[in-house]
């Protein structure tokens, strides 16, 4: 509703008194993000008299893109996050202005500018085939711009698919940071699921990495490639990815099981049958665990899962020496 504001927020990137410029840009771009489309100035009532004097989208674009250049990096940083907001739903002639201007920035001299640059255009993702060849480099080159740059190929999705070596090299990296954010980006330019070398180092990430982020996230990475999996009926996929986040239900980590717990809860109903199979395990983690998973599952498929889990539940309650007792108690009275 500060559509009328945007005239004097752009009269404050354009003045001499630079102290509020990020601030301006901030704000031009949280309002443009509500609906990029719609023109910066609204007629006041049917009186339009002057209003194509006014500024409208374009030259707000053209304005931040302008200053792109300010020596302050404060002010660069919230104009990259501004066109990073309003470039994901531009008519595609200005995602190509925008794109074009802050290729430049993944050279900024400013760490944090090229981060927010190779994450703002992993959200305009146009022109495809230009963006990721400029992430590519950046991961290649910039050390330090390679967690973001990965990210932003992620985002993009199935158009980023030529940079998929670059991104599976990237699972053995020897930063954690790193490798997981390989691991959430790669199913998603992977949609199609074609490759069994990247469903199988996503496995063994989970089965074997050594830091709890990478696993954590490739557990959720397994959930979607499950589904991939489903689309295509590829069962045996489908169960080698089950019995490798029953697996990582008994992991030592917290943080692990928990998003194990997520994505075996994703998966759903499919997951039944493998996790009631898996009760039969001595670790008491991958009990407690698959517990939850299949307490969620009969609440929200009781007709076909409820008896069976409610069955299971009053099996495990029986056992009171078990340190998982309490658990199960608690779950049966949710």
């Amino acid at each position: 509703k500060a559509y009328s504001a945007t005239g004097e927020l752009l009269k404050m990137l354009k003045d001499d008194n630079h102290a509020n410029d990020a601030i301006a840009a901030d704000v031009l771009g949280q309002i443009l993000d509500q609906d990029p489309q719609i023109p910066a100035i609204l007629p006041k009532g049917d009186n339009d008299q002057n209003l194509a004097n006014e500024p409208d989208h374009k030259k707000i674009v053209e304005a931040l893109v302008e200053t792109l250049k300010h020596e302050n990096f404060i002010v660069r940083l919230s104009v990259v996050e501004t066109l990073g907001k309003i470039g994901k739903s531009a008519k595609s002639k200005d995602r190509l202005l925008l794109t074009k201007n802050l290729i430049g920035l993944l050279s900024d001299s400013n760490l944090q500018v090229r981060q927010k640059t190779a994450l703002a255009l992993g959200k305009i993702k146009e022109p495809a085939e230009l963006i990721v060849s400029q992430l590519t480099v950046s991961v290649l080159k910039d050390y330090d711009v390679r967690t973001a740059a990965i990210t932003a190929l992620g985002e993009i999705g199935q158009e980023a698919e030529r940079a998929m070596p670059t991104v599976k090299e990237a699972l053995n990296d020897s930063s954690g940071e790193v490798r997981a954010s390989a691991v959430r980006a790669i199913v998603k330019i992977s949609q199609q699921n074609k490759e069994d070398d990247v469903l199988n180092q996503v496995r063994r990430i989970l089965d074997q990495d050594i830091n709890e982020d990478v696993k954590a996230a490739a557990a959720l990475a397994l959930a979607d490639f499950h589904s991939l999996s489903v689309k295509t009926i590829d069962q045996i996929k489908a169960d080698k990815i089950l019995s490798a986040l029953v697996r990582s239900l008994g992991d030592p980590s917290q943080k692990v099981q928990v998003n194990t717990i997520e994505a075996l809860k994703r998966i759903g109903s499919a997951a039944a049958p493998t996790l009631l199979d898996a009760q039969k395990s001595t670790n008491h983690r991958i009990v407690r665990n698959t517990a939850i998973v299949l307490a969620d599952i009969g609440t929200q498929h009781s007709a076909k899962w409820g008896t069976r889990v409610l069955q299971l539940l009053f099996k495990l309650s029986k056992d009171k020496e078990a340190d998982y007792h309490r658990k199960i108690i608690d779950l049966l009275k949710g």
